[in-house]
């Protein structure tokens, strides 16, 4: 038992520096490839979702004559207030998960509209699949082969879902 312990020292006292570099730079190289990959994956839900909301156009025109979005990525600051961004600024978190928030529009009114509906989205791998959830764990879905086209269907329905039920309120029945 002892020669053994002495054995591993020995293998431990031939790590180099140059050993111990190579390895933070394949770490990063893992960092960054899963990170590229929940990207690509959150711009193909998120083009699956606008797809299926059968939307007239991209856009809707302000009072002010601007075109706006009618679904935006970005996050939500410390403040509260959401703030548009890019899924490409989205970096993983301390449980390598991309976050993100989708902001869709539910009034498009020229006067008054503007009003959006906040979803917030979470991604990760986990045994091979995708796993995303939806309003911060209000429901999660296992997407098995995210690469086949319309693989985010289920999402996107529950995104919906989650959406339409922000604006009913059953009290007004």
């Amino acid at each position: 038992m002892l020669i053994r312990v002495q054995n591993d020292m020995e293998k431990w006292m031939s790590i180099t520096y140059e050993d111990i570099k190579r390895q933070r730079i394949k770490l990063d190289e893992l960092y960054s490839k899963r990170q590229r990959n929940l990207q690509d994956l959150a711009y193909k839900l998120v083009g699956e979702y606008k797809e299926s909301l059968s939307l007239p156009s991209d856009v809707w025109r302000d009072s002010n004559q601007v075109d706006r979005a009618y679904v935006t990525v970005g996050s939500v600051n410390e403040k509260g207030n959401y703030q548009q961004g890019a899924i490409a600024n989205c970096r993983l978190d301390a449980d390598y998960k991309i976050r993100f928030v989708v902001s869709t529009v539910v009034d498009d009114s020229p006067l008054a509209g503007g009003q959006h509906y906040l979803l917030n989205i979470a991604m990760w791998f986990e045994n091979g699949d995708v796993v995303v959830d939806v309003s911060k764990g209000l429901r999660q879905v296992v997407v098995s082969s995210p690469q086949q086209e319309y693989a985010f269907t289920e999402v996107c329905e529950i995104m919906k879902q989650v959406l339409l039920s922000g604006l009913t309120d059953p009290r007004l029945d």
